[in-house]
């Protein structure tokens, strides 16, 4: 009884951990669509700063980005 709880709490924890985690995608003006792993973030330069699918840092000039969604 005691490991079946310990599993189904493990369990829960992944789940509510997991879904903190969300992508977002950001449509450009030309129609090409961006997948994001954190939410973008415009800086005082006017840029949405971003971490891609892969983990790189990115930058996308704000006057592109017609929509930012999560998915």
């Amino acid at each position: 009884m005691r490991a079946s709880f310990f599993t189904c709490s493990l369990l829960l924890l992944a789940l509510l951990a997991s879904g903190c985690a969300q992508r977002y995608a950001l449509t450009l003006s030309n129609s090409d669509v961006i997948s994001a792993s954190n939410k973008p973030r415009l800086n005082e330069r006017g840029f949405y700063v971003f971490k891609d699918a892969n983990g790189q840092e990115r930058q996308v000039n704000a006057s592109k980005v017609r929509l930012i969604e999560p998915q």
